[in-house]
């Protein structure tokens, strides 16, 4: 009877550390026939116009040691090994640069979530405006629990699941699960020359426009289960659309007239990148962070000056080319990512004279993202509840940006202009990608 006793006690005890692990697969014995543990993961790029679902996107699976224990293509059932059931955590990417770990050489290899993380370098794929897009592209981290030999799916309704006798991994996700860029769009949409009793019968003609001060890496992912998570690398290099001796000049002469004014702080030598294409090339999509702004007659392209005399005088342009940049997220309101608008204003005077009689390039700056006005976007893609949110910039966000030319702006881009007051009055406009409109005066 004791030795009975003693064999009944020793079975529960071990039933109960059996059921107590919590990390250890069920097996269901399920739908799937073959006995494997599948995965099956549905993403979905967040964008203006249709997206390609799941296209090239790659799933991988984290154990609770933060291992990378499988992989796979989006969109396709395949199998996992027994180390990737139980609990564990999915993330999906696509557009990897070559600098990031490939899986076939070692020395790249991705075996940690901390490899997934990595920081990566912003370059011309990262500039795409094509339907399935060649910028580097992310989802949150899901936590699910893997069955043993089922179909295991993630980002599909209920009805598909249950058509493959399926696992549902999250019975509340019943779409394919959101993917976002790790860039912003910036697109100089307007340009409009106000009328100023201060400077009457004022012209403006346009040069091109840049941007200072964007963020040089971003990390490829973000280790968060929030849908849209920040991925910007916080350091101090930077990506400029000029040339270091330039910017050195303006910074030098910004910090002898009004140092307590510059946008942003300074960029050492060391942390300073140019990001300029040949200026000349102005297709659609040209690439770089410096582009001519004007419109194309007869194949050639040529500037604009306001009021337009070849369009009735109108004071208002809306650049056909290359009037768009891409940039990584830089959320810090103290040193933001700036938009640069170069040009010439003069105006007359009362005697009747141009002024200056011998103009020199004045600048334009905008702060993107400090005075957003509106926005055409579902906060709920984002998962935010009002564009108030949305500080700085932001990736997947596209941020159309109107200038109001009512003066002669700033001799030096990285101050507010000293000898005239510069005015400016730049909205921002939110749209999905989501959209933002951001607009701007500048006197």
């Amino acid at each position: 009877m004791k030795l009975r006793n003693l064999l009944f006690g020793t079975m529960i005890a071990c039933a109960f550390v059996a059921c107590s692990n919590d990390d250890d697969p069920i097996d269901n014995g399920g739908g799937n026939t073959d006995g494997k543990t599948l995965l099956q993961v549905s993403p979905n790029v967040i964008k203006t116009k249709a997206a390609i679902a799941g296209k090239d996107f790659k799933v991988y699976v984290i154990d609770n040691a933060g291992n990378v224990v499988a992989e796979g293509k989006a969109n396709e059932a395949f199998a996992v090994p027994t180390e990737a059931e139980g609990n564990v955590e999915i993330v999906v990417l696509k557009n990897m640069p070559e600098t990031f770990g490939s899986g076939t050489d070692a020395d790249k290899k991705i075996t940690k979530k901390s490899d997934l993380l990595a920081a990566i370098d912003f370059s011309e794929t990262e500039e795409s405006f094509a339907s399935d897009p060649t910028s580097s592209q992310n989802t949150a981290f899901y936590k699910v629990s893997i069955l043993r030999g089922e179909k295991n799916m993630l980002g599909y309704s209920t009805a598909e699941v249950e058509k493959e006798s399926g696992n549902n991994l999250d019975a509340a996700i019943t779409t394919s699960i959101p993917a976002y860029r790790n860039v912003s769009w910036i697109d100089l949409e307007r340009v409009t020359l106000v009328e100023n009793p201060k400077y009457p019968n004022a012209k403006f003609e346009i040069d091109e426009a840049f941007i200072l001060n964007a963020r040089r890496y971003s990390h490829m992912a973000a280790d968060s289960y929030t849908i849209w998570p920040v991925t910007e690398f916080v350091d101090d290099n930077y990506l400029c659309g000029v040339d270091y001796d330039t910017y050195a000049n303006w910074d030098e002469e910004a910090n002898e007239i009004a140092p307590g004014e510059k946008y942003i702080t300074t960029i050492a030598k060391d942390n300073f990148k140019d990001y300029v294409h040949d200026a000349n090339v102005v297709p659609a999509e040209a690439k770089g962070y410096k582009k001519p702004i004007g419109k194309v007659i007869d194949g050639k392209f040529v500037k604009v000056t306001l009021p337009r005399e070849d369009a009735n005088n109108s004071r208002t342009f809306k650049p056909e080319w290359a009037a768009s940049f891409f940039t990584y997220e830089n959320t810090d309101k103290s040193n933001p990512t700036l938009l640069v608008v170069k040009g010439i204003y003069t105006y007359t005077n009362a005697e009747g004279h141009r002024i200056p009689a011998n103009p020199e390039p004045r600048y334009y700056t905008i702060e993107v993202g400090k005075l957003i006005t509106s926005g055409i976007i579902d906060l709920s893609q984002f998962g935010i509840k009002d564009i108030s949110e949305i500080v700085g910039v932001r990736r997947n966000i596209q941020y159309n940006v109107s200038l109001n030319v009512s003066g002669p702006g700033s001799k030096n881009p990285l101050i507010p202009g000293t000898e005239e007051i510069t005015y400016m009055d730049a909205s921002v406009t939110l749209v999905p990608w989501g959209r933002v409109s951001q607009e701007e005066t500048i006197e």
